[in-house]
């Protein structure tokens, strides 16, 4: 009866320790993006996606299997499940996202703005913590000045091209000459591309 009962705990635990369905637990790692280098300041923006991609190698094939596990970043923090052990990709977007039933993957983006790899493969083993910096410096939103359009150069541009075709029209009217006309064409055109207009 002793021997029966020293067996009976042996062999659980060599069960639990060779099946992998026994093993498999859900890692949970908080994902945050920071403002600044010391970590104190957090960057919240409640429409990012962060997800994790693993690429698996089809043996033969030109291609890979995808799987991927995402969370929304509320609360500047992304809690993500991962139910593997296994190498991933990091990566965050907004925007419409439509996900891929079977894998989990991002199957459209839709109107997003950022789209970005964080870091590649990390080991995702257990239960972590990742913190990244996050750099948002911009020089301004653009202004409308109209036509739709977005900056001085453009319209700085297009005004720029119509002068130089008023003059080519000109100098080929008073010339009576097509190629006097084509190389002051040329000569301006490539004066407007050297400036940069």
């Amino acid at each position: 009866m002793k021997k029966i009962i020293t067996i009976i705990p042996a062999t659980i635990f060599f069960l639990l320790l060779f099946s992998p369905n026994v093993l498999a637990v859900n890692h949970t790692i908080n994902v945050r993006f920071w403002l600044n280098r010391n970590a104190t300041t957090s960057y919240c923006d409640e429409f990012l996606i962060v997800y994790f991609q693993n690429k698996t190698y089809n043996q033969g094939r030109v291609d890979y299997n995808y799987t991927c596990y995402h969370a929304g970043y509320h609360g500047c923090v992304a809690s993500i499940s991962v139910p593997e052990t296994n190498y991933f990709d990091l990566i965050f977007t907004n925007g419409a996202v439509s996900w891929n039933v079977t894998n989990g993957c991002p199957s459209t983006v839709e109107n997003y703005e950022v789209w970005s790899t964080v870091q590649s493969n990390i080991l995702i083993d257990g239960n972590m913590d990742l913190d990244y910096l996050i750099n948002i410096t911009r020089s301004g939103e653009p202004r409308n000045y109209f036509w739709n359009t977005q900056s001085f150069r453009a319209i700085l541009s297009i005004v720029t091209f119509v002068i130089l075709m008023v003059v080519v029209v000109i100098v080929g009217y008073i010339t009576k000459s097509g190629l006097v006309a084509l190389i002051i064409f040329l000569c301006g055109l490539a004066i407007k591309l050297i400036i940069g207009i």
